[in-house]
């Protein structure tokens, strides 16, 4: 969506590819940011539209790509607080892009998105929750409207996971087996019920962490891939 719009702020820095010129002619990474694979992506598109360059920044699903993820919880969790803090940097960074018509898509859609639904989202969410046993103490919540809200945002949710597998089977074929389409359903729905609500703790944390923690990493534990005879399979 983003790409084919012209306005794809982030690229993994697990699997971006960039042209080394390009990059370096914006200055290159830079190192007092933790999201320093977004920052690249949103300074070459400020710099090319402040240019008056052509230019593209694209997103390809073909390639399949493998890094490695946090082994535990507890590394999850500085992972996501690391990225989330990484994206306030950045919109701050960029703040003169946000809502400036000159920079079109970017300034007018892109940026105010990232900015209401991805930096905002966890702090209207964790208030929200926090919120509701007060409202059900002052008799303000309403019983069966909050089910039905819960309901339809769970659903909600549960349709969005569902609609970018079947566009992953539909077009690539990944998941040809309907075993595992129904495990990944099983997995979305799980999802919403306290994994979501973890990693939404973490960010809303993120949000008032950033000054006092900006630019700051933090320890990722690793313990590498496997290699196919530590896991006992055979060569072929």
């Amino acid at each position: 969506r983003w790409s084919a719009m012209g306005a794809l702020l982030i690229i993994s820095g697990a699997f971006g590819l960039f042209r080394r010129e390009a990059a370096l002619r914006v200055g290159g990474y830079r190192t007092d940011t933790v999201g320093e694979d977004m920052e690249l992506v949103v300074r070459l598109h400020r710099r090319a539209r402040e240019e008056g360059r052509d230019y593209r920044i694209l997103y390809t699903p073909d390639p399949i790509c493998y890094t490695e993820v946090p082994a535990d919880l507890a590394t999850l969790r500085k992972q996501r607080n690391r990225w989330h803090r990484g994206l306030w940097e950045v919109l701050w960074a960029h703040r003169a892009m946000l809502f400036n018509p000159r920079y079109g898509r970017l300034g007018l859609v892109a940026m105010p998105y990232f900015f209401v639904f991805e930096a905002l989202a966890p702090v209207v969410e964790v208030l929200g929750y926090l919120l509701l046993p007060v409202f059900w103490a002052l008799g303000l919540l309403h019983p069966e409207f909050a089910l039905l809200f819960l309901l339809l945002a769970l659903g909600y949710g549960v349709l969005l996971s569902q609609l970018a597998v079947g566009m992953e089977t539909l077009l690539l074929q990944r998941y040809p087996r309907l075993g595992d389409r129904l495990a990944l359903l099983g997995l979305a729905v799980l999802e919403a019920l306290g994994y979501r609500q973890l990693l939404a703790l973490e960010r809303f944390l993120a949000t008032f962490q950033v000054w006092r923690k900006r630019g700051e990493w933090g320890e990722m534990r690793r313990k590498g891939l496997e290699s196919p005879e530590a896991q006992g399979h055979e060569k072929p």
